[in-house]
Formats: C-alpha cells, structure tokens, sequence
C-alpha cells in the first residue's frame, strides 16, 4: 500500500488527495467494522501511508533539481470559469475586480484566449511573479463573482466536461509520436522525442488504422470511455446497495479520481486522466461477482 501510495504521488498532481481521501474512508471503515481496538496502530500506520509519499516525492525531486509545479497547476477550474465570464458577461466584472484578475492573468485577452474545452490557452498567461496575496485576492473576487453569475460558471464546468456522460463522442486519442522536447535538469540537457521514419511516415498509417477501427461497432463500445464511467458508477450502486463496504473502499479512490476532473486541464481527447479507473473496471467487476456467489 506504501509503494502504491508513492506511486500515486509521484507520477499524479491530484494523487495526495486520492491518497489523503482514501486513508480517511479506510480509518472510517475500520473504526466501523473492529472499533477502537487498535486504534493508535492504525493511524500510526494510516500517518506514515500519507506522509512517506509526499517526503520521498519531495527528496527525489530535490536530488534531480526539479523545479516546483506553478500554482497555475491547481487553478483550471477557477480560471476557466473566470475567462467564461469575461467572455459571456463583462459587465459583472468590476474594474476593482478586473485589476486584481490582471495581477494574475492578461485580463485584455481572457476573453479571447477562452476555449470551452481546455483551459490551457487560459492557463498560459499566468504571472508567475504573482504574490500569495494577489492569489488570495484572485480567489476571494471569483467566489464572489459566482453569485453574480451562477449560470455561466456552471456552464464553464459543463462545457469543459460533458464528453465524461457523452457516449456519442469518440474521446479516443492515439498517439503515434512524440514531438521533440529539451529537458533541462540541472546541469544536465535530456531530448527526447520520436524518430523521423516513425513520426512521419509509419504513424500516419498507425493512427489511421487504429482511428478506423475505433469507428467499427462494437469496438466503438469497448473503446468509449462513456461505457467504462457508467459501468463503475453502475458498480458503486450494486456495492451501495448491498452495502457492501470492503468493495466500496476499492471504489472510493478511483471515485475520487472521476469527482476531480472537472479541476484537470480537459478530459477531451485525453482519456489517459481516467485511465486508471478504465483499466481498473473489469478488474472491479469480477471481484464484485466473486463476492456475489460466496454470499
């Protein structure tokens, strides 16, 4: 459970809550079901799955001298809707409001940079020499805001999000290259990226074959990520119902994980946000039907 804990950690910027969230629910469900009878082991233990993690990810990234995530990292949500409002609603904005905004982002062409699926455009033009102060102050004016203009920050999630419940919409991505990047670590240049033969010739004919393929029927079905959402949520139902609580703590931190992407970047064409709970859905419902028949 450490080393998953780690793992989590490490390669997700949301996996601290999966793993915070989860060790709260796992220390409810054992309280239920034996007590307080050892109580003090288990949140020693409980402490040491939250807090390894973040201190190994935090050692390792100071040993390869990376550079701390930007804040913009963690503020799609309130930015997306913000740009949604200058965009629908200009007039709710106050100048007040409009000068902290420019603090944080280019207020002049939020408008303009808003995209109804990705919040990167938006995201781009963030100061990084914004103060914890202006942050507070962004954060304070977009709440308030939210009462002026419920509808449209609503929508802004909405927009952004729907293709989650939309199985009309094939949100399969193949990637068949990788465009060349220079990572520059320490003192250290690393370059990656595809070779020229792959990137341009034979992925051309990859992605097309995989593409078509997607487009037959029943493929279409087993590749849509619709179909896997509505067979997990489908699946915490049946284990709610049976109030089965051993299945449900399986659940619970993939269920964490789908309540969080409205706050990632976008879900379209970038199903590889929920590939964890794809991956994880057949899995879950042969130990659901193992755990029907003994019982």
């Amino acid at each position: 459970m450490l080393a998953v804990a780690v793992c989590l950690c490490a390669v997700r910027n949301n996996g601290k809550a999966i793993v915070f969230a989860s060790a709260a629910v796992l220390l409810a469900l054992e309280l239920h079901r034996c007590g307080r009878s050892g109580l003090g082991r288990k949140l020693a233990v409980l402490l040491c799955i939250c807090c390894l993690p973040s201190l190994a990810v935090s050692a390792a990234n100071h040993l390869a001298g990376a550079k701390p995530l930007s804040p913009r990292e963690a503020l799609s949500l309130p930015f997306q809707q913000t740009a949604r409002l200058a965009a629908e609603h200009p007039e709710q904005i106050r100048p007040e409001e409009a000068e902290i905004i420019g603090r944080i982002l280019d207020f002049d062409s939020l408008a303009e940079d808003y995209d109804p699926d990705i919040s990167d455009p938006v995201k781009r033009k963030y100061n990084e020499a914004a103060t914890r102060e202006d942050l507070a102050a962004y954060l304070n004016g977009w709440f308030r805001q939210f009462f002026r203009a419920p509808g449209c920050y609503i929508k802004a999630v909405l927009a952004q999000n729907y293709y989650l419940f939309y199985p009309e919409y094939s949100n399969a991505t193949y990637y068949f290259s990788c465009v060349h990047y220079d990572f520059v670590c320490s003192d250290r240049t690393i370059h990656i990226g595809s070779p020229e033969l792959i990137s341009d010739r034979l992925g051309y004919y990859y992605q097309r074959l995989f593409s078509s393929a997607h487009q037959l029927p029943v493929l279409y079905v087993v590749n849509n990520m619709t179909t896997y959402i509505f067979l997990f949520l489908a699946l915490c139902c049946f284990a709610s119902h049976r109030r089965d609580g051993r299945l449900l703590g399986f659940l619970f931190p993939l269920l964490i994980l789908l309540l969080g992407i409205p706050l990632a970047p976008c879900i379209k064409d970038n199903g590889r946000y929920l590939f964890p709970l794809l991956y994880a859905v057949p899995l879950l419902y042969a130990v659901y039907s193992v755990r029907t028949d003994r019982t």
